[in-house]
């Protein structure tokens, strides 16, 4: 049989209670029951296409009184630096 040293065996030792205090309800859902509440928060952030150099970001902003619906963007606006120049498109 051979020895184990104490440095080892404390980190077995460690490694075991860790699992045992922690690991049975990693893989578990939630036991809260939780529901997303779109009226709280109607605003949308959606981004794609990014690169070293530019990003498209998309936004959703109902005004009061207005209908809350999702669609197309009715126009975008240029948000640059004055030196730079971005292409705008009004729809």
């Amino acid at each position: 049989m051979s020895s184990i040293s104490r440095r080892t065996f404390t980190k077995l030792a460690f490694a075991m209670g860790a699992t045992a205090a922690f690991g049975d309800e990693a893989g578990l859902p939630s036991r809260i029951a939780w529901r997303e509440r779109r009226d709280l928060f109607p605003e949308g952030v959606a981004s794609g296409n990014p690169d070293s150099s530019s990003v498209l970001l998309w936004t959703r902003y109902p005004r009061a009184g207005e209908e809350r619906h999702c669609g197309l963007v009715r126009n975008s606006r240029e948000i640059a630096r004055p030196q730079e120049r971005l292409a705008t498109m009004e729809m």
